[in-house]
């Protein structure tokens, strides 16, 4: 399950700048942001090899709170490898 976050981790530090979530924002603001709710469900096991594309989708936004959905997609076909849910809090 570890290495399943990193990756989402990683996919999340791409996006944030899309939603004008930059270090200069944080630095100049002094907040930071954490899970208020994080579901994970992982039913295919991704193997070192496999090359995967991680989709967001940004369920629901407010000022300090955000819902988002993020799935793993790759060499599986139809089935889904993993699928993150998080409600997500700006805080100072």
């Amino acid at each position: 399950m570890r290495w399943y976050l990193a990756l989402y981790d990683e996919a999340g530090d791409a996006m944030y700048p899309t939603l004008r979530l930059t270090a200069v924002y944080f630095a100049a603001s002094g907040t930071g942001g954490l899970d208020l709710e994080h579901h994970l469900w992982y039913p295919v096991e991704v193997c070192i090899r496999d090359t995967v594309v991680i989709r967001t989708r940004i369920l629901a936004r407010r000022l300090k709170l955000f819902h988002r959905l993020r799935q793993f997609r790759g060499p599986w076909g139809l089935k889904q490898p993993a699928t993150s849910e998080e409600i997500r809090l700006s805080a100072a």
